[in-house]
């Protein structure tokens, strides 16, 4: 029936298990019947680790922001919302994000890991360096080249091959690195040469026509 514990455990497992169609339509059910603003907001954490999955990125921000909406301390929502914003291209939200959960959450290091990735993309390159090699002295150290090569090849799926670029790179100049991640960083080069011919044949394209007024666009 309709009843929200239940529901809940069921989309938590279809959530687990990747049946992710169904895991929307059971979250969405829970919704539907109005539960409180804590159930409601792991609903949408859910539901954007679903979107994620899926490819679609402006959906995964769209419910990571009702999430935070629904439980604002929730720091499982606000990390979400950091991840969904660093896949949508903004990676300066990502950091004004997670510095201030970290404030709050300094032992958390998914969200550090992704504050050092949000810095390379951001062009503080530095500071990415630094976290990521902070993060080789922690438990995490010694399996950080998995986050690394997820977090690359999410990027690639969500169209940020620059960002990709930068978060590899980082990874491999502090030595967390295997040949997925070289291979990974190649196929990066290759692809971001490509876009830059592809781009650059489209400006020569346009060099013959004539200068757009900006008054001479439809309103």
């Amino acid at each position: 029936g309709e009843d929200v514990n239940a529901l809940r455990e069921l989309a938590i497992q279809a959530t687990i298990l990747e049946k992710n169609q169904e895991g929307l339509e059971l979250w969405q059910r829970l919704l539907a019947l109005n539960p409180d603003p804590n159930v409601a907001a792991v609903a949408h954490v859910n539901m954007g680790t679903i979107h994620c999955r899926l490819g679609k990125f402006d959906d995964a921000l769209d419910a990571a922001k009702c999430a935070v909406e629904c439980a604002p301390d929730l720091k499982e929502a606000r990390y979400n919302l950091a991840m969904a914003e660093l896949h949508c291209g903004n990676a300066q939200n990502t950091i004004h994000i997670l510095e201030s959960l970290l404030d709050q959450f300094p032992d958390y290091p998914p969200a550090q890991f992704i504050l050092s990735a949000a810095y390379c993309c951001a062009g503080q390159k530095e500071n990415g360096v630094d976290g990521i090699r902070k993060l080789k002295d922690t438990p995490l150290g010694a399996h950080l080249e998995i986050p690394c090569l997820e977090l690359g090849q999410s990027l690639i799926l969500a169209g940020k091959i620059e960002y990709a670029l930068l978060v590899l790179g980082a990874a491999i100049e502090c030595d967390v690195v295997n040949k997925e991640i070289l291979d990974l960083f190649t196929e990066c080069i290759k692809m971001n040469d490509k876009a830059q011919q592809l781009s650059e044949t489209a400006l020569t394209g346009l060099t013959d026509r004539p200068p757009v007024r900006f008054e001479d666009l439809p309103q």
